[in-house]
């Protein structure tokens, strides 16, 4: 590995430990503020639906005025929001700064990506994009701990004044990089061509609806996990911290990241994402039986965790392969934008199932239904000629 990616991992380490960290800290701050449930789930919806809707132009920009702006400004929103957080004390605050977190989210996501796609030599898509999703798990497993941790040993200041210099220190250490040149040969990368040109380009490149249908599936599953694991371990079982099931899922999908990132360069971009698929959708079918024995809470984490972390690493890959540099941020940012949205289709039919019938049925449900597409899908993609 280069020093370049190095540099890059070491930065997006920084800016999704930030990321990972509000997740968790800023709805029990909008408790601390008087706020109730509605208004954390508002704030949360904010968030991503604003990310959606700045990714449209962020994404193409990073196409056409080159990966170093978005970049910068993504480290930039994240670090000042943090800062912001410092001045806040009402509920309009939160929901000022939230929207201004979403360009974070929006420009150094899809960016940080594509750099992975422009940094790999040929031929080693997979295994770069496996360490960087590794990154992304590691700072899913950190973030939230060290942000509690600060909070719980001071207050919610020191956390958002930490969050300010971790973005800080990200961005110095972005300052090092050298962002490779995109070439704008070809009527895709002509930069002359419009935002919406470029998003209707992304869609008609080589398997890019398939691509998108899988990352759909697999971010269904995971916004099931989200949203109702700990809720449904709670209800039917002793177990004393439900959250358990995120950290071993979490450890499973860094194992899953390395593996998936070699496969899928040494086996094919287009085998690889479904078998880890099936896996995603095996891994709810278990939940269902958790009230039988608490060892179907182990296997459903590992299992899940896995088919996750393996699937996206792949999907990613493939994304970054076939979209070719001129449209690699716009690819990027569609398909950020279609987990956005399958994480709250997937919490919002599986609540509906739930109240129409019971938990297990449901998850007995979604994980056949997962199964079976990932059949299909690696019948037509993972053993054929």
């Amino acid at each position: 590995m280069t020093k370049n990616f190095i540099l890059l991992l070491v930065v997006a380490l920084l800016v999704f430990i930030n990321f990972f960290s509000f997740v968790v800290v800023i709805p029990l701050y909008v408790i601390d503020l008087n706020g109730s449930e509605f208004h954390v789930g508002f704030q949360n919806a904010l968030f991503y639906i604003s990310a959606i809707l700045f990714r449209g132009y962020f994404g193409p920009l990073a196409d056409v005025k080159g990966r170093r702006l978005p970049l910068f400004i993504g480290i930039l929103a994240f670090s000042g929001a943090s800062a912001l957080f410092l001045i806040s004390n009402n509920l309009w605050h939160i929901y000022g700064i939230r929207i201004f977190q979403s360009i974070g989210l929006a420009a150094f996501f899809s960016t940080g990506g594509s750099l992975v796609g422009d940094m790999a030599p040929p031929g080693k898509s997979g295994v770069y994009m496996g360490g960087y999703r590794l990154i992304n798990t590691l700072a899913l497993l950190l973030g939230p701990w060290i942000a509690i941790s600060t909070i719980n040993s001071f207050n919610y200041q020191a956390w958002f004044t930490l969050g300010a210099i971790i973005g800080l220190l990200a961005l110095v250490i972005a300052c090092f990089i050298e962002i490779p040149t995109i070439s704008s040969q070809g009527s895709e990368g002509n930069v002359d061509t419009t935002f919406i040109d470029r998003f209707k380009n992304a869609f008609q490149m080589e398997n890019a609806r398939v691509i998108f249908l899988g990352t759909g599936i697999i971010a269904c599953s995971l916004g099931i996990l989200q949203t109702f694991a700990s809720v449904y371990t709670e209800k039917v079982t002793e177990i004393a911290n439900p959250g358990l099931y995120f950290t071993i899922f979490g450890i499973a999908g860094i194992i899953a990241n390395v593996l998936s990132g070699y496969l899928t360069d040494n086996w094919g971009r287009s085998k690889v994402p479904w078998p880890f698929l099936t896996l995603m959708g095996l891994g709810l079918f278990i939940f269902a039986l958790l009230p039988y024995n608490e060892i179907f809470f182990l296997l459903s984490s590992l299992i899940a965790g896995f088919g996750f972390g393996g699937g996206i690493t792949a999907l990613f890959t493939w994304t970054i392969e076939v979209s070719g540099e001129q449209l690699r941020a716009t690819a990027l940012s569609i398909q950020e934008s279609a987990i956005d949205i399958s994480i709250a289709m997937g919490s919002f039919i599986f609540g509906i199932l739930v109240a129409m019938i019971d938990y297990s049925i449901s998850f007995v449900f979604v994980g056949f239904v997962t199964v079976v597409l990932g059949v299909i899908l690696m019948r037509k993609y993972s053993f054929s000629n």
